[in-house]
């Protein structure tokens, strides 16, 4: 199962998609890298969406809610031909106005003018590691250095459109939305459980039993922590606002206020996660 490719809350504290440029098209640097910019964020590895993470993982993340206004990521380098997303090897495959995609080695259109006539078609992906446009697929690309990537559409009048990666649309409305997690700790869950592990009824999220906890953000208000900042349109749904490790919910015990719901993984992802102790025994 591919990874949701949005946000779908203010922060994305939830998101794990592959986007790897940051808003001003730079590609990222990997998180266990500490070249270019040295960071402290292996403190918070456990914070991350992910499975686990390899030496190749460089897409954006909000782990330590750094950033208010999304995930982010620390730039590889002040390199200008990245201002344009032309590294962006994410899967969106969609354009900003919902057309597919068509596949990059159909070529529908030819080569169109603005590739470089001096290049082959195959060499202006950033993603040709066997020269050709196999791994690009149908995938949002910016091989012409146009604004931000972009992907040819069945349309012969315009041929392209520009992509957008931008705020899922109304997921607790939406009954398709899976009954499983799609990261471990199931930020993005938007199903509609709500018992517990135990079997005990969740209470609504707009009553606020027991007020605002303590694990919620500070600096924002009690529904902000959730889709549409509407705690209401939740109802009593399993849920993880406050990312704990999986979604829980609120229950009627003075004693323990609130337990996990029980919510199985989308795929097998039996991957085992990294830890602090293992990057140190693998590093030199």
């Amino acid at each position: 199962m591919e990874p949701v490719e949005c946000r779908l809350t203010r922060m994305g504290m939830e998101y794990a998609g592959l986007k790897n440029v940051d808003a001003d098209g730079r590609k990222c640097q990997r998180w266990l890298s500490q070249t270019p910019h040295k960071h402290s964020m292996l403190l918070h590895l456990l914070e991350f969406p992910d499975s686990g993470l390899d030496s190749h993982h460089n897409y954006c993340r909000n782990p330590d809610e750094r950033d208010m206004s999304g995930p982010w990521c620390y730039p590889e380098g002040s390199n200008e031909k990245n201002a344009k997303g032309e590294e962006y090897v994410g899967t969106m495959r969609k354009t900003e106005t919902g057309k597919e995609c068509h596949w990059w080695d159909s070529k529908p259109y030819g080569k169109t003018d603005d590739f470089d006539p001096s290049r082959s078609y195959e060499d202006h992906f950033p993603d040709n590691h066997d020269k050709t446009t196999t791994a690009a697929e149908n995938f949002c690309r910016n091989p012409t250095s146009k604004e931000r990537p972009w992907c040819f559409v069945a349309d012969a009048d315009k041929k392209w459109e520009y992509c957008n990666i931008s705020i899922c649309p109304d997921y607790p409305n939406r009954p398709e939305y899976p009954e499983c997690l799609k990261t471990e700790k199931g930020k993005e869950y938007m199903g509609i459980k709500n018992k517990t592990k135990t079997g005990k009824d969740c209470l609504r999220w707009d009553s606020k039993p027991y007020g605002k906890p303590d694990d919620f953000e500070s600096m924002m208000f009690y529904g902000e922590h959730f889709l549409n900042e509407d705690p209401g349109s939740h109802e009593n749904y399993c849920r993880n606002p406050a990312l704990r490790e999986r979604p829980w919910c609120f229950v009627l015990d003075l004693d323990i206020q609130w337990e996990y719901c029980d919510i199985p993984m989308c795929d097998d992802r039996g991957k085992v996660r990294m830890t602090l102790l293992a990057y140190r025994i693998a590093s030199p």
